[in-house]
């Protein structure tokens, strides 16, 4: 069984005083045209959990298709969110997990990712946690990667692959998605000594730590940005993604 697709970065922001739209279309493979044939017959579930510990089992919630929340074209292999009031939703960043719910019953997780609940358009923030530039826009269109990995990939984000926890000093490897705890004190993140152009991975700070404990990525003798220094990641619930030119590691604050 291949893990749920993990959709790189943020969605989109849902605001508490302004509808929420997001579609995803489902693909069957890494490359190519054809939708995945599995939705057909299904339903959809949508579950959202605060990343703060403290908050989940109070503001925890879940849209389906059963309750009208999701609306499923199933000949295209698109879902999407339709929820008219987000007023009673609590501020903050979420964690989601789409479930395709079959026939038999059972529910398979299919895609996961992050959301920002905002306060009202027409509010200023009540909260520290701020939607992140480049978040994505538009139907996200998921593909699963070959070889069992899966990936999301965005109109706006980039692709993320495989997610893997990190805690301490790791050396990454890449098509990969690292999401940093730094809970416990800094580490650092080395990268690939020999990559190839092209070659990318992601970092994203899973528990809002990296700005007092730094997570430092070292370069491993190749440049990022063209200079001779190693990389500090210090943003809270940040997101970082690093692509090699073929002469130096490029990245982008996603």
């Amino acid at each position: 069984m291949t893990s749920p697709a993990l959709v790189s970065g943020y969605l989109d922001p849902v605001y508490t005083d302004a509808a929420w739209e997001q579609d995803f279309i489902f693909m069957a493979a890494a490359s190519g045209d054809e939708i995945d044939p599995s939705w057909a017959g299904c339903g959809a579930a949508l579950a959202l959990a605060p990343t703060s510990s403290m908050r989940r089992d109070v503001d925890s919630f879940e849209l389906t298709s059963a309750a009208g929340d999701l609306v499923l074209w199933t000949d295209e292999a698109r879902v999407g969110i339709r929820v008219t009031d987000c007023s009673g939703y609590t501020p903050g960043e979420y964690g989601w997990e789409m479930r395709q719910l079959r026939g038999d019953g059972s529910a398979v997780a299919v895609a996961v990712g992050k959301v920002v609940i905002a306060a009202g358009l027409s509010d200023p923030p009540t909260s520290a946690i701020l939607p992140l530039p480049g978040a994505s826009k538009g139907t996200i269109v998921v593909r699963p990667a070959s070889g069992g990995a899966a990936t999301g990939v965005g109109p706006k984000g980039p692709p993320a692959s495989q997610a893997e926890s990190k805690a301490d000093d790791f050396t990454a490897v890449a098509d990969r998605t690292y999401l940093l705890d730094a809970s416990g004190g800094a580490f650092t993140a080395t990268l690939p000594a020999t990559p190839a152009t092209g070659d990318a991975i992601n970092f994203e700070d899973a528990t809002g730590d990296c700005d007092v404990n730094v997570v430092t990525i070292a370069r491993n003798g190749n440049t990022i940005g063209g200079e001779a220094a190693n990389f500090s990641f210090n943003v809270a619930w940040g997101a970082c993604r690093f692509t090699f030119s073929g002469e130096t590691w490029l990245y982008r604050r996603v």
